[in-house]
């Protein structure tokens, strides 16, 4: 009796483990599921990948050697601005991602053309994004004449 006593309380104490783990893991699915609504709007997914720059920037840099939020002369906005001596000069930093092709180029439960249809498609998008932000944020006498884009896997500077 003692013996079957004590192995219902060790079953029960370990159910109640289980439940709280289980409570966990529910918590962080809804959470997992949240951050996947945040990146599925282009907007807020600017928002977090800016958040992101914010972090990693200001862990690295002096705070008055970069700016958030710089605004150029021709009333061009940019996610980043990092002030360095010459010959360099100030280099912009832009952080947003062409995330609708880089799914499909990277989902593994689509055929082998689609995903090289796809990684064709992401190429085009990089290649854009970098003539978006060479024509916005390159300005003569202003920054220096190259950029830099940062996605989540690497950074590219044209």
């Amino acid at each position: 009796m003692k013996k079957t006593t004590a192995t219902f309380g060790d079953i029960i104490k370990r159910l109640a483990l289980i439940d709280e783990v289980q409570k966990k893991i529910t918590e962080l699915s809804s959470n997992v599921v949240s951050l996947q609504e945040v990146l599925a709007d282009k907007r807020s997914r600017g928002v977090f990948g800016e958040m992101q720059l914010n972090s990693l920037i200001s862990n690295i840099m002096p705070e008055s050697s970069y700016k958030l939020q710089f605004s150029l002369p021709n009333n061009k906005i940019a996610d980043c601005a990092l002030f360095l001596p010459e010959p360099t000069s100030t280099v912009i930093i832009d952080a947003k991602f062409p995330l609708e092709s880089y799914r499909r180029m990277t989902d593994i439960s689509l055929g082998d053309s689609d995903r090289k249809i796809a990684e064709q498609q992401f190429k085009q998008d990089i290649s854009k994004h970098m003539q978006d932000i060479s024509s916005k944020y390159i300005v003569p006498g202003t920054t220096s004449g190259g950029a830099v884009i940062v996605y989540p896997d690497r950074s590219y500077i044209f």
